[in-house]
């Protein structure tokens, strides 16, 4: 079970000190490979071409499903009580802004524990926060996580999976923005009417 590190909150307070260098306007930001703090990725990076389970208790292509629309994309598994029942609050806030007919943008949850997480205890873990239509909950084979993993996070330490960044996907599901630990929910919502070419 993953631990609640004490200085998540310094972090947090270190990036909203930021934050007003990643405002939309300014688009010509510099590149940032997946595995630093956060930023914009460029050039933009693709997702490996597999399949995953949803809480329906069916396998489905991740590609497939991102294409076309803009993705946010968490880390987190159902058994974890530490950070993830925040990443799940944080992904209801941004939900909870996004009006259900809007078809453009999309939230993933992406279970890190693929062997234990099912479609059950997938579904049971969205609904506690009154999940969107457009968030889901979706768990990959164990044999492709390390590929998913690598390319969030970059180099694995120890068994430590987690994260609480937000990784953004354009609509061709090509990862172009990593926000920093536990951003706002504004940020991330900002950052998706950014890409859709909006204002919030």
């Amino acid at each position: 079970m993953a631990i609640f590190e004490p200085d998540a909150m310094k972090r947090r307070r270190q990036f909203l000190g930021q934050a007003a260098m990643l405002s939309l306007p300014a688009w010509a930001q510099a590149a940032t490979p997946s595995h630093d703090p956060f930023g914009f990725i460029r050039p933009p990076r693709r997702l490996p071409d597999i399949s995953v389970l949803n809480s329906a208790n069916q396998r489905i292509a991740l590609q497939r499903l991102m294409k076309g629309k803009l993705t946010a994309v968490q880390l987190m598994f159902t058994g974890c009580s530490a950070i993830c029942p925040l990443q799940g609050a944080l992904f209801a806030a941004v939900a909870a802004k996004v009006p259900s007919q809007d078809k453009d943008l999309q939230l993933i949850s992406l279970s890190i524990d693929p062997l234990t997480d099912t479609a059950a205890a997938m579904r049971q873990w969205r609904e506690q926060f009154a999940a969107h239509p457009l968030w889901q909950v979706l768990a990959p084979r164990e044999q492709d996580l390390p590929a998913i993993l690598a390319l969030l996070k970059g180099e694995i330490v120890g068994n430590e999976r987690h994260s609480g960044n937000i990784f953004l996907f354009d609509r061709q599901a090509q990862l172009v923005y990593k926000t920093a630990e536990m951003p706002p929910a504004s940020h991330v919502l900002e950052m998706l009417h950014g890409f859709a070419g909006r204002t919030v």
